[in-house]
């Protein structure tokens, strides 16, 4: 991908995330924005932007399939 990160890395990222926020009642957005994994290939002003662009959290995955290329 452009961003040198995998669809199924990005996936797993995104998955885990979804569980953390889940089980802990904590922001999705910002559990995220704390992975450093993901801001190995995201700055926090993409991710903000992914957020901005796309209100909704419920297509999530294809969200990040479009932006991490």
């Amino acid at each position: 991908t452009n961003k040198g990160l995998s669809r199924q890395e990005a996936y797993e990222i995104v998955q885990k995330s979804a569980m953390k926020s889940w089980e802990n009642n904590v922001d999705f957005k910002e559990i995220l924005l704390k992975n450093k994994d993901l801001s190995k290939h995201l700055s926090p002003n993409e991710l903000e932007n992914i957020f901005k662009k796309n209100n909704t959290n419920d297509n999530i995955s294809l969200i990040f399939k479009n932006k991490i290329k």
